[in-house]
Parts: C-alpha cells; structure tokens; sequence
C-alpha cells in the first residue's frame, strides 16, 4: 500500500516538463509522458485503449511509458484494472 499520495499536479513555472517529485525536480523529456500525465490527471479512471486514443498512439506505446513511470514512481494504479484509477505522485508548482 502507498502511503501519502499526492491527489493534485503542480507544474514549475515556465516549464513544460519539469515536476517536483520525492524532494527534488524531475525532467519529463518526453512529450508523450507530459501528455499521458495531462490526460490522466484530467480524468485519472481513464483506460489505456482511451489515453492512447487521446494522444495519437497505439496502447503498446501507453504501457511502455506507464510502465516506465510506476518503475520510477511517479505513478501508480489502485484497484483493479477495469475499475481502478491512477494516482499521480508528480508536483507541478
């Protein structure tokens, strides 16, 4: 169980890729991570077929960056995966 999530997302200002996560600023050098992390934050039920309708690509290059986020835990899936919601541990001031 993850304790003391952060519900909300602050951006730096002036940046469109930098989150204060774990005490320090973090870089998103992707622009698809930035989206999926928009995209999830507007609604955080949304499913992977529909994050990847949203940006423009195909689900297999959802999962990699999903995965690569949870692997840095920026993101995390609770409940099941049919109805279970993401929760962001990003910061944007």
């Amino acid at each position: 169980m993850v304790a003391e999530m952060q519900t909300h997302l602050e951006k730096a200002p002036g940046t469109s890729t930098q989150w204060w996560f774990n005490g320090g600023w973090v870089s998103l050098k992707n622009q698809l991570a930035e989206e999926i992390i928009c995209e999830i934050q507007a609604n955080p039920q949304v499913s992977i077929r529909s994050l990847a309708a949203k940006v423009g690509v195909n689900t297999s290059a959802i999962q990699r960056h999903i995965k690569h986020m949870q692997e840095q835990g920026y993101l995390v899936r609770q409940g099941s995966v049919t109805r279970g919601s993401w929760h962001l541990l990003l910061t944007r001031l």
